[in-house]
């Protein structure tokens, strides 16, 4: 049997988490179709529960607690998934990019204001000084997803 390299199992990897967030995306949509708002809150919760989580986990791995440790975390997290992100401002005090694609395919406002609860809680996780936004998204109609994370005033 042919060996497979470090970079076609990473490859292959990539392709499996997209796979994934997408199932995560379709589960999420039939549970908003099927439950309404109490569905949209199951799903706030779970998705905030994951970012808690991941936030503890990586933590130990994150050098500093300013806006440019944490959000260069995040960017490197997306782009390791395969998601390219736009890189507009990147200073101790404001990470501000957006992404063209959404790996979960979130089609209404409600329901990515929900998942959005897994990147809020994992990012203010990481570090009581920085506060999560995200003003644009394509779920809301707009081209693409913007975010920033900044410093806490």
């Amino acid at each position: 049997m042919p060996e497979i390299s470090l970079e076609q199992k990473y490859e292959m990897a990539k392709g499996k988490i997209m796979d994934l967030w997408g199932q995560i995306g379709a589960l999420s949509k039939a549970i908003q179709k099927k439950y309404g708002s109490e569905g949209l809150e199951l799903i706030a919760n779970v998705m905030g529960d994951w970012g808690t989580a991941t936030a503890k986990a990586v933590k130990p791995m994150i050098q500093g607690d300013n806006a440019k440790a944490v959000g260069s975390f995040m960017l490197s997290s997306l782009n390791a998934i395969g998601l390219e992100c736009k890189v507009l401002e990147l200073t101790d005090d404001k990470v501000h990019f957006t992404v063209g694609s959404c790996p979960i395919s979130a089609d209404n406002r409600k329901l990515c204001d929900a998942l959005m609860h897994l990147d809020r809680n994992m990012i203010e996780g990481l570090s009581p000084k920085v506060k999560f936004s995200y003003p644009k998204s394509i779920a809301y109609g707009d081209p693409y997803c913007e975010v920033i994370i900044e410093s806490s005033k």
